[in-house]
C-alpha cells in the first residue's frame, strides 16, 4: 500500500534469522510474564518463527488496516463494522493529496480510521511525525488523542490468539507525557491533550509527537507534519454565516501553520449546511473531496441504490433512522447533501429569477434621472457591540412602464405607475454609530450621488439620528426621514415584514442587476440563511421598503423627477410636503 522507504520499515523489517529468532524468544519470555487482559502463555508452543514475526511486522507497517486490526478495530462479535473496501479507498485517497476533505454518512468509522488509526500508524512508520487532531472543540480533539495514547499503552493482536504489548514489538512507540516523562499505565485512558513517544528526537521541533487544538483556539508557534481536522462543524456552530466562517477561517490558517508546504491537511466531517466548510472546500481545486452517502452503494440487480457499507448500516437501518430524524437532518448527516431547515423565506432561485436583463452600469446611464434612496438601519447601541450592525441598502425606484415591465411573476398586470425598486449597493459596518454616520456623509455621497432621501426605521433608540445627521449640515440636498414601515411594534411584526420583501421579490416588484452590485454576497447570504444569521441588518433595512411597495408615484422625500445635468435643464418639481433639498425630517 506504501513504498517501504519511512525509517522505521527497513529497521524493523530488516535483520538477520537470528534476530528475529532472538525476538520471538523475548516475546515468549515477556507473554509469559504478562499481566494484560490477554496473555499468551507460550508464543513457541505456538510455532510462531523468526520469520512468521518479520512478515507479520513488515504487514503492520505496510498496511494500515492491518495494522487497525491489530489495535482492536475488527468488528463486533456478530460480524459488523469490519473495514471493508470503501474503508480502504477512504484511507488510500486521505493519503494520497496534500489536502484532503472526507465526507461520508455519520456511524461509518470515519474518525476511527483516520483519526486514530491512520495517526496512530504514521507514529508508527515515522516517530517524528508531529500531529494535530483538532475538532469543533478542545474536548472532541482530547478524546481522540487519548484513544491513541491508549492504544499504544495497550496490546496488539499478533497472531489470532495471541497478544503482546505494543510496546514489546514496537518499543519505539512507549508513550511519555509531553514533558518527557514515562507515562503511567494507569492513566492511560480518557481524554489527553497531547503526549510524546520515546522514539521521536528533538530536531524536529517542540511540538509533542501528537497534540489536540480545537476551532478558535491559538495554534501560533505549532508546525505540525500532519494535520486531522475531524469534525470541525457541528450543528451548533453551523447555524449562522458567522460561525460558519470561523471553521473556513481555521482550516484556512492551517495552511502556512504545516511544517512543510506538502505537509497533508486531512478535513473529516459531515454537511451541517449548504455554505459550511464541506461545500468550501469541495469548489477549492486544490482540495480533494471524497464524498459519499448512505445510499452510494452498488445499484441492484433492478438498478435501485444499496446501502454504501452495510457491515456499518443495512438498508432497513437506514430507513429506520430516516423515519426518526428530520428529512434536513437525515439529508446532512446520512446523504451528505444539505437541505434548507425548514422552508426558508429566501432562496438562491428566487433571487436569481429577480434579476433584470440589464446590469447596473447600463440601469445607472439609462435611469439616471430617477434618484436613489439610502435605506438605514443603525446599530442598536451606539457602541455597535452587543449583536447590531449599521445595515444599508441603496435603492433606485423606477415606473414599471419605464423599466418595461408589464406583468409579474404570477402573470398579473402591473399598473404602468407602479415603482420598481432596484437595489443598486448594500453594506455593512460593524463599528458604532459615528462611524456608520462618517461613512455616510463622506463616501456614500461620493458613491451614489443621485441619493436623494435616507429613511431611517423610526424607534425609540433612533430617534436622535436624524435631527443629529440634520445639525451636521452635511448631507445638504438629501431629505433624511424617520420611516415607521408596518407592524414594527413586535418581533411578529418584523417578521410580518420580511415576508413582505419575500413576497415583493417573488411578484418582481424588488429586483436587481443582472451583474450583481456592490455587497451582493453578503446580501444574498444574509437573506438566505435567515432567520440563522448573525446579523439581520441590510434584511432589515430593506424591510424598510414594507409600508411602500403598494404605492404608486411619488415616494416620500423624493421629487417627481430628477434633472439630468447632462440631458436637461429643466427646474425639478417637489413633492408636496416633502422638501429634498435640505435635510427635512
Amino acid at each position: 500500500m506504501v513504498n517501504n522507504n519511512d525509517m522505521f520499515t527497513a529497521q524493523q523489517g530488516g535483520g538477520n534469522k537470528d534476530r528475529w529468532e532472538n525476538r520471538v524468544r523475548k516475546l515468549d519470555a515477556a507473554a509469559s510474564l504478562s499481566s494484560g487482559n490477554n496473555p499468551s502463555a507460550d508464543i513457541r508452543g505456538l510455532h510462531i518463527t523468526g520469520e512468521m514475526l518479520r512478515t507479520r511486522v513488515l504487514e503492520l507497517l505496510n498496511d494500515p488496516i492491518a495494522w487497525g486490526k491489530a489495535l482492536g478495530y475488527d468488528g463486533t462479535r456478530e460480524g459488523r463494522k469490519n473495514f471493508t473496501d470503501f474503508h480502504k479507498k477512504m484511507l488510500a485517497h486521505a493519503m494520497k493529496f496534500t489536502k484532503s476533505s472526507t465526507l461520508c454518512p455519520r456511524g461509518h468509522a470515519k474518525s476511527t480510521l483516520l483519526s486514530v488509526v491512520y495517526t496512530s500508524w504514521k507514529l508508527l512508520r515515522n516517530p517524528e511525525e508531529r500531529i494535530l487532531v483538532a475538532s469543533a472543540t478542545m474536548d472532541l480533539a482530547e478524546k481522540l488523542i487519548g484513544e491513541v495514547r491508549s492504544r499504544f499503552m495497550g496490546q496488539l493482536q499478533l497472531f489470532p490468539g495471541v497478544y503482546v504489548d505494543v510496546t514489546d514489538i514496537f518499543p519505539h512507540l512507549e508513550v511519555r507525557s509531553a514533558g518527557g516523562g514515562m507515562a503511567s499505565k494507569a492513566h492511560a485512558g480518557g481524554p489527553c491533550h497531547s503526549f510524546n513517544i520515546s522514539g521521536r528526537s528533538a530536531g524536529m521541533g517542540r511540538e509533542p509527537s501528537m497534540f489536540a487544538g480545537s476551532v478558535g483556539s491559538s495554534l501560533a508557534g505549532n508546525h505540525p507534519t500532519l494535520a486531522i481536522i475531524d469534525d470541525p462543524s457541528t450543528e451548533q456552530n453551523s447555524k449562522t454565516y458567522g460561525e460558519r466562517q470561523k471553521v473556513i477561517e481555521f482550516i484556512n490558517q492551517m495552511v502556512p501553520l504545516m511544517y512543510d508546504p506538502t505537509s497533508p491537511i486531512c478535513h473529516i466531517g459531515t454537511c451541517w449546511a449548504n455554505e459550511d466548510v464541506s461545500a468550501v472546500l469541495r469548489e477549492r481545486p486544490e482540495w480533494h473531496q471524497f464524498r459519499f452517502g448512505c445510499w452510494d452503494g452498488p445499484p441492484d440487480e433492478n438498478g435501485d441504490p444499496t446501502a454504501l457499507c452495510p457491515s456499518f448500516l443495512t438498508g432497513e437501518e437506514i430507513l429506520a433512522i430516516e423515519g426518526d430524524v428530520s428529512p434536513s437532518f437525515f439529508a446532512a448527516q446520512y446523504l451528505n447533501e444539505p437541505i434548507p431547515d425548514d422552508q426558508p423565506l429566501f432562496t438562491k432561485d428566487m433571487l436569481a429569477s429577480a434579476a433584470l436583463d440589464m446590469d447596473l452600469a447600463e440601469i445607472e446611464k439609462k435611469f439616471s434621472r430617477y434618484p436613489e434612496i439610502m435605506l438605514f438601519d443603525p446599530v442598536g447601541r451606539m457602541t455597535g457591540e452587543h449583536g447590531s450592525r449599521n445595515g444599508f441598502i441603496f435603492v433606485r425606484p423606477i415606473p414599471a412602464q419605464v423599466l418595461g415591465i408589464k406583468e409579474d411573476s404570477t402573470g398579473k398586470a402591473i399598473e404602468p405607475g407602479r415603482n420598481i425598486f432596484v437595489v443598486t449597493r448594500a453594506h455593512e459596518i460593524a463599528e458604532g454609530l459615528e462611524t456608520a454616520v462618517k461613512w455616510i456623509e463622506e463616501e456614500s455621497v461620493k458613491l451614489h450621488p443621485n441619493m436623494k432621501s435616507i429613511w431611517i426605521e423610526k424607534a425609540a433608540q433612533q430617534a436622535a439620528i436624524a435631527p443629529w445627521l440634520a445639525e451636521r449640515g452635511r448631507l445638504g440636498g438629501i431629505n433624511i426621514r424617520m420611516h415607521k414601515p408596518k407592524g414594527m411594534s413586535s418581533k411578529d411584526g418584523k417578521f410580518m415584514r420580511i415576508q413582505g420583501i419575500q413576497a415583493a421579490i417573488n411578484r418582481g416588484f424588488i429586483v436587481f442587476p443582472k451583474n450583481g452590485f456592490p455587497g451582493k454576497y453578503e446580501f444574498d447570504n444574509q437573506l438566505t440563511s435567515y432567520p440563522k444569521v448573525d446579523y439581520d441588518d441590510m434584511l432589515t433595512s430593506i424591510a424598510l421598503l414594507s409600508s411602500t411597495l403598494e404605492r404608486r408615484g411619488a415616494l416620500p422625500g423624493l421629487p417627481t423627477t430628477v434633472p439630468n445635468p447632462h440631458t436637461s435643464p429643466r427646474t425639478t418639481r417637489k413633492v408636496s410636503g416633502n422638501d429634498w433639498h435640505g435635510a427635512s425630517f
